[in-house]
C-alpha cells in the first residue's frame, strides 16, 4: 500500500506545486510545524 502511495504523491506533488502553489506551500510549512512540535514529545515517550 506505501508504494502505492508513494507512486501516486510522484506525479500529485509536483502538480500540486503548478496548479495549487499557496496551498502545497502552506501543507510544507504546517508539516514542519507540527514534526517540530510533536518530535520532542515522541522522543520523551520513548524514554
Amino acid at each position: 500500500m506505501r508504494a502505492q502511495i508513494r507512486q501516486v504523491m510522484r506525479f500529485a506533488g509536483p502538480r500540486m506545486l503548478t496548479h495549487h502553489p499557496l496551498r502545497a506551500l502552506r501543507y510544507l510549512w504546517l508539516k514542519l510545524v507540527v514534526s517540530r512540535r510533536t518530535e520532542p514529545v515522541m522522543n520523551n515517550l520513548r524514554s
